[in-house]
């Protein structure tokens, strides 16, 4: 879906575009069309390009000024392109730059091509979809910081926004709550405490759990308050 709103909102800059695929047999990068493809035989879900990103920092397909990060459950609106071309025009990102909405984001972000350079291999460790959002709480599974640890100046971007009901945009029989972002005019589809819809094998993600904890898995009431929004 996301390649099909590009497309609608006449986004023209393909070129620009870099497809990571994790999980696959073997690791390789070629073109699709205008599009980078970069397959990896290494998984971590929704971090797994981070990790490509530093393998590949300096393949000339790869190689950019800054990168928008975003995941195969979005799309864009028709005001994604302007936004897209103004990150590297009057808007451009800084080297060392972060910009993201506040935590939880998806993981959606916009950093310089220096954050990377920092991280090195801070992502080449697997995190399971529970340790994916740990990670989006703003904690450190496995060791595995966040970006905005590895930039020198961050930026906080437009919070997101929960977008009219669920939809079953997967047509797979359950509904997934919508978020925009204002900044970039995305779109994302959470399939709320669960995951695997799309290949039909559902698991519950334990939410409060992850998310009522501190690092060291201590419990801590101000953080149930603040999820169930009472702090």
């Amino acid at each position: 879906m996301l390649m099909g709103t590009l497309q609608a909102s006449r986004f023209q800059n393909f070129s620009d575009l870099v497809v990571v695929i994790g999980g696959c047999s073997r690791n390789q990068v070629y073109k699709d069309g205008d599009i980078t493809v970069v397959e990896t035989t290494f998984m971590s879900y929704d971090l797994t390009a981070l990790s490509v990103l530093w393998h590949h920092r300096n393949h000339p397909w790869v190689k950019a000024q800054a990168y928008l990060y975003l995941l195969d459950t979005t799309t864009v609106g028709v005001g994604f392109p302007e936004k897209f071309e103004a990150l590297s025009t009057v808007n451009r990102v800084g080297h060392d730059e972060y910009r993201s909405p506040p935590i939880p984001s998806s993981n959606i972000c916009v950093f310089g091509h220096g954050v990377v350079e920092n991280y090195k291999t801070n992502f080449d460790v697997f995190l399971s979809k529970q340790d994916g959002i740990w990670f989006e709480q703003g904690h450190a599974p496995r060791g595995v910081r966040r970006l905005d640890k590895f930039a020198s100046n961050v930026t906080a971007l437009k919070g997101r926004l929960e977008h009219g009901e669920p939809v079953d945009v997967y047509r797979t029989g359950y509904s997934r709550r919508v978020f925009w972002y204002p900044d970039f005019d995305v779109y994302k589809y959470i399939l709320w405490d669960r995951n695997g819809d799309i290949l039909g094998h559902i698991q519950y993600l334990d939410i409060i759990h992850q998310e009522t904890e501190d690092e060291k898995g201590n419990f801590k009431w101000t953080n149930l308050l603040h999820w169930i929004g009472l702090f």
